[in-house]
């Protein structure tokens, strides 16, 4: 029978959506407070108790796709990030624990991303340590998606500035990939996807790489070229 639904299927603030399948169940993971808010500002997107604990990231779970329960707080906060605001989560599974990617707001626009692991899809996810950003090396980074290639090796897009300028690139997010060690650690071969060629090219960057080795991203006006060269990129399979 099919399945009746109007949009949005889930009521409250959960900006970021990114849903996963296991074991028959969808999970899903996103940007938002954890209790019911209208008005949202980026004071909302931090920790909250649960049970005593504090917890971040709303996570989501559902049988059939349309019909979504929340399960609380995905993220078991560490004492030095609470009271952070946390941002864009995505999840991958390899060798039975569960790694969620995040960003989180360490002072102003000193975004870094982190990584945390579970044994359950729905966590509680302990946080892993820090894989990039906040520093004068690179200041901002957010927009993580975890990418297993056909040959097991996993690797990290993200979003990232870059303060440098010349000629045709200009200062500001861009896309870049790196490979993951262990699922927790970056290897340093950081790789650039994407520059921004004109000011205000991109609001952010961000990557979904699929089976096939496209790449959806969102931006503005992108030239041709550069879109030639995103496929170019990704026809060499990262190699």
């Amino acid at each position: 029978m099919m399945l009746v639904y109007q949009n949005p299927v889930y009521q409250r603030y959960f900006a970021d959506p990114f849903v996963w399948k296991h074991e028959g169940r969808y999970y899903a993971v996103g940007t938002g407070p954890l209790g019911t808010v209208k008005d949202i500002q980026e004071s909302d997107l931090t920790s909250s108790k649960i049970n005593g604990e504090d917890r971040a990231i709303p996570v989501l779970t559902s049988a059939d796709f349309v019909h979504w329960k929340s399960l609380g707080g995905a993220l078991r906060v560490p004492e030095k990030l609470r009271e952070k605001a946390f941002w864009a989560p995505e999840v991958a599974f390899h060798d039975g624990w569960f790694y969620m990617y995040y960003s989180t707001a360490t002072v102003g626009l000193l975004h870094q991303i982190r990584v945390a692991k579970s044994l359950f899809p729905e966590g509680p996810f302990d946080d892993a340590g820090l894989l990039i950003g906040a520093d004068d090396a690179c200041p901002f980074a957010i927009d993580a998606h975890p990418f297993r290639d056909d040959d097991g090796q996993w690797y990290l897009f993200y979003a990232r500035d870059f303060l440098d300028f010349g000629g045709e690139i200009r200062a500001g997010t861009a896309l870049v990939v790196d490979k993951l060690v262990d699922m927790v650690k970056l290897a340093g071969e950081e790789m650039v996807v994407m520059r921004a060629q004109r000011l205000a090219t991109f609001q952010s960057a961000t990557g979904n790489v699929r089976k096939n080795f496209r790449l959806a991203y969102v931006g503005r006006a992108l030239y041709s070229e550069t879109r030639r060269t995103l496929l170019l990129f990704l026809q060499r399979r990262l190699l």
